[in-house]
């Protein structure tokens, strides 16, 4: 994920957060499943995130991108059914061997 910014925003008053960084993440349905176009790529959506100045806003940025690093991008579980056929299918193999290898086999 890439992070851009920090921004100042010139359209809001003085004294309020004025400082901004910028990034795109994947849209999300209400259940928590990615919005895909016509060829099954994920839609992207801007975020803007404010700050009172522009050292509060270069100091967040590495606290995003844990964030992001942390919550990963979705695009591999989709929801919780598909989260829970991993883990019964974990269950099966035993922590010893890989899915991928038996998905091989």
């Amino acid at each position: 994920m890439k992070i851009y910014g920090p921004y100042k925003d010139h359209a809001k008053p003085k004294g309020q957060n004025r400082w901004y960084l910028s990034y795109h993440a994947p849209r999300e349905n209400a259940d928590g499943t990615m919005v895909l176009d016509a060829a099954g790529n994920p839609l992207r959506q801007r975020h803007r995130s404010y700050y009172k100045t522009e050292s509060a806003a270069s100091a967040d940025k590495d606290r995003l991108r844990d964030q992001h690093a942390a919550a990963g991008s979705g695009e591999f579980l989709f929801n919780r059914e598909a989260a829970s056929d991993y883990e019964a299918a974990q269950g099966i193999v035993g922590e010893k061997v890989k899915l991928v290898d038996v998905a091989r086999f």
